[in-house]
């Protein structure tokens, strides 16, 4: 086995077969398909990826998302990154490869959550006062937030109209809690990430009923709804299965 990097159009079949996981790393094969990854070829067959979000600036996937057919190449690939920016998800059953490869990294867990059509347990509407709303530049401009909702947006000018980013917004002004499904894939996967909500307003159930919104659209739309959180936020673990979103897979990440 040997270990290349394959410009990313290459890695589209072996994605295909990884699950709704590999959303994020077909989108950046999709939106980046000039660009190389790392894979691992067995002669002319690809086994295994390691593929990063940082091309596309994604909040979400600035780390590396590493699939692979067995233990040895998944060694191989960690070994390949370790001169790259360590924020890396990988398969739980190859913790020890990774912290063979990384002794001084902070490790945790993510579970991915998928929701079926027939599962979603769908919301009721929000009080008076809030109102969800698409987001992007022009009306973004327009609205009051703080700085909470400032670092995770960063350039409001990123957000123009291809963007795919919702928000509840308070009396019309103020912006209070933000999620986007901009990460889609052509066989119909997407991801619900950067889901935020403003501390003065938690425990009002806005982040569930804009999450289970974003869950309604994309669900209309044919498309399977997928959310990844740190089994250390057990609040985003509460929202997420109180909608009908069940656990497909737990995944290790190092920092």
């Amino acid at each position: 086995m040997k270990l290349e990097k394959i410009p990313n159009h290459q890695l589209k079949n072996y994605l295909a077969g990884v699950g709704a996981v590999g959303v994020l790393s077909r989108y950046v094969c999709q939106k980046k398909a000039l660009e190389s990854s790392f894979a691992v070829l067995n002669g002319a067959e690809i086994v295994g990826v390691a593929i990063s979000g940082l091309p596309l600036g994604l909040p979400e996937a600035y780390s590396w998302w590493v699939f692979g057919e067995n233990g040895q190449v998944v060694q191989l690939l960690a070994e390949a990154l370790e001169t790259e920016p360590t924020f890396i998800n990988f398969p739980v059953e190859y913790l020890d490869i990774f912290r063979a490869a990384y002794p001084e990294g902070e490790f945790s867990w993510d579970r991915l959550y998928v929701l079926n059509a027939s599962q979603f347990k769908d919301v009721g509407t929000l009080e008076p006062e809030f109102r969800i709303e698409r987001l992007f530049t022009p009306n973004l401009q327009k609205l009051k937030f703080g700085r909470e909702i400032k670092s995770a947006l960063g350039p409001l000018e990123d957000w123009d109209e291809t963007a795919q980013l919702y928000g509840v917004v308070e009396n019309g002004v103020e912006l209070v809690a933000i999620a986007e499904m901009m990460v889609q894939d052509e066989a119909g996967n997407a991801t619900i990430q950067q889901v935020y909500t403003v501390e003065k307003r938690r425990s009002r159930g806005l982040g569930r009923k804009l999450v289970g919104s974003i869950s309604r659209i994309l669900l209309e739309q044919g498309k399977i709804p997928s959310y990844l959180v740190s089994e250390t936020n057990p609040a985003s673990i509460k929202l997420v299965e109180s909608l009908g979103f069940e656990m497909a897979s737990r995944w290790g990440y190092l920092e």
